[in-house]
């Protein structure tokens, strides 16, 4: 068996590392009914949310609940503890960060897990409270990005809030495949199909 050949196809698959294949997939929430649950496939990802994430969208016959948003459709809350966003298989896991633009009228918090439905183990991210000056205009008027950097790989967040916080433009780098382990597979399987090929022309 060619050794170098070995070497380049593995050096190959280490290269080939999952999060080189994440992909960004962004909720603008843009299409929300308010007070409805959220749709459960996005730019041809797979995700659940739970059913007390609620879309929010303005009612031009009433007063407003958000103002001052970067994409002024809709948004989400959260109104109970059925509040995890998952990404589910066969399309894997996000990795390396969380973006998210939001408005909390106290402090908030989110949490990314290794496991489905906020399970596993947790990295938990505080989120300062920020629209309470101008609260009794709209309850959110006051809008900021936070990027949250964590570790390894991720299937689902929850939003550790309860009506006191907004959520907008929520980014993941979702991972269709653990790409690196499918190409060494083949490599393998690739090995294996030369050796067979060499031993039948010997004998």
């Amino acid at each position: 068996m060619n050794i170098k050949l070995i070497s380049a196809l593995a050096a190959t698959a280490l290269l080939s590392a999952v999060p080189a294949f994440a992909a960004p997939v962004t909720f603008d929430f843009e299409n929300v009914t308010a007070g409805s649950p959220l749709d459960t496939v996005h730019a041809g990802f797979d995700f659940s949310f739970g059913g007390d994430i609620l879309g929010v969208a303005n009612d031009p016959l009433s007063p407003p609940f958000f103002t001052k948003d970067t994409s002024a459709l809709g948004i989400i809350t959260v109104v109970g503890a059925d509040n995890a966003l998952n990404i589910l298989a066969p399309n894997g896991s996000f990795t390396g960060e969380l973006t998210l633009s939001y408005s909390a009228t106290a402090d908030a918090s989110v949490t990314v897990w290794s496991g489905l439905n906020g399970t596993g183990s947790g990295q938990t991210f505080n989120l300062a409270a920020n629209a309470g000056n101008c609260a009794l205009e709209t309850p959110f008027c006051v809008w900021q990005s936070a990027t949250l950097a964590f570790t390894g790989f991720a299937k689902s967040i929850t939003f550790d809030t309860l009506y006191y916080a907004g959520f907008d433009d929520v980014t993941v780098n979702a991972v269709p495949v653990p790409a690196a382990g499918w190409l060494l597979m083949s490599a393998l399987a690739g090995f294996g199909a030369m050796r067979r090929k060499r031993a039948a022309a010997a004998a």
